[in-house]
C-alpha cells in the first residue's frame, strides 16, 4: 500500500510497506531516451505498469541508497526546478559494447 503526502507534481515523498520512498512522475514520456532504441516499447510499458501498480512511473526506496528521504526529495525537486543544478551530478557512462 502506498501512502503519499502533499499534492506536488513531479516528485513526491511517500511510503511503501512502512518504508520511505520517492515517487516520480515523468511529464513527457515521449522524451524518454532508451538505449538501445528497440527497447523503447518495453521501457515505456514498464513505466506504465509501475504507474498502475504503485501510482507513479518510478518509485525509489531511499534506504537502498543510504540517504534520508527528505534530502533525496530536496535534491530531486531542485533538479526539476533548476536544470542547471544537474550539471555537477552527471555520471560518465561506459561505452556500450555490441
Amino acid at each position: 500500500m502506498i501512502r503519499s503526502f502533499g499534492g506536488r507534481e513531479g516528485a513526491l515523498p511517500g511510503e511503501f510497506h512502512d518504508n520511505p520512498v520517492l515517487l516520480l512522475w515523468l511529464s513527457k514520456l515521449n522524451r524518454v531516451n532508451v538505449q538501445p532504441p528497440e527497447a523503447r516499447a518495453r521501457a515505456l510499458a514498464s513505466l506504465a505498469r509501475n504507474q498502475s501498480w504503485v501510482g507513479a512511473h518510478v518509485m525509489i526506496l531511499s534506504s537502498h541508497y543510504r540517504i534520508e528521504l527528505p534530502y533525496l526529495v530536496s535534491a530531486i525537486e531542485r533538479y526539476i526546478a533548476e536544470p542547471q543544478a544537474r550539471q555537477g551530478s552527471a555520471v560518465p557512462r561506459l561505452p556500450v559494447s555490441r
